[in-house]
């Protein structure tokens, strides 16, 4: 090699500076928000079983509440979102994107929501679409994040559901990435705890046959405007067979 092109490459790091130095400057925030995630599954531990023996339903969470997922056109969701707009995508997943839209009514106030687009051309993707859709038409608890409506393309080949928008996004966002100064109050944190916790008491107590989510974390649970939290994304949740009831049963008897 001509020594012209020698010179010109970058100088091999020395002892004075090591090639970790960058690494090393990661890790404060990162254990920060590993630590912040840890207190909270610490506390909803402890929440859930402080209430996981109380059986009193919420009003708010009355059958009477329920309103079946409506069905929209996929041009209104289009419209909605902008025609899918990158700036107004939320995240983006294994099987779709999430994005904000607003639906507009010219008889009421307009509705802020969230659309997740899921590829049909996944197997799996298919599955939580008729999955979410379908326990969607059973649950309804103000600690669980509504699902509003659903829809798809001419040909299948997009299909959408329409959730309520909660303005704060997810739990793992505000811990890791936006770093919410609201979420350094350790009331707070309590308060998030025990929503979370109340939304399983109500998935496994008060839904029948019992629901289990499968999937819960930072990432699936959402925030409103006043940091209340909602347990959201049940493409992964079951309901619990008569067979895991009658384990259960006998585990509890004397």
């Amino acid at each position: 090699m001509p020594s012209r092109e020698l010179r010109s490459l970058p100088p091999t790091p020395t002892l004075s500076q090591p090639v970790h130095r960058q690494r090393h400057h990661l890790l404060p925030p990162l254990a920060g928000g590993i630590a912040a995630a840890a207190s909270l599954l610490i506390l909803f531990t402890f929440c859930f079983r402080k209430i996981s023996h109380k059986k009193t339903v919420p009003s708010s969470d009355s059958e009477s509440n329920k309103k079946p997922p409506h069905r929209f056109s996929y041009s209104s969701l289009r419209r909605a979102t902008s025609n899918f707009s990158p700036a107004l995508r939320l995240g983006q997943g294994g099987f779709g994107s999430v994005y904000s839209g607003t639906l507009k009514s010219p008889t009421s106030n307009n509705v802020s929501v969230a659309v997740k687009v899921m590829d049909s051309g996944s197997l799996q993707g298919e599955r939580e679409f008729q999955n979410e859709l379908f326990l969607s038409g059973k649950i309804y608890s103000k600690y669980i994040v509504s699902t509003i409506g659903f829809s798809s393309d001419k040909r299948g080949r997009r299909m959408l559901l329409v959730y309520e928008l909660l303005s704060n996004g997810s739990l793992q966002d505000c811990l890791l990435h936006r770093k919410c100064s609201e979420l350094k109050d350790w009331k707070k944190r309590y308060s998030i705890a025990l929503d979370i916790a109340k939304g399983l008491e109500y998935l496994h107590h008060f839904c029948d046959p019992a629901v289990i989510h499968g999937d819960i974390k930072p990432s699936n649970i959402l925030l409103d405007d006043n940091f209340n939290a909602k347990i959201g994304d049940f493409g992964l949740a079951r309901l619990k067979s008569e067979d895991q009831v009658e384990i259960e049963v006998k585990k509890e008897s004397p």
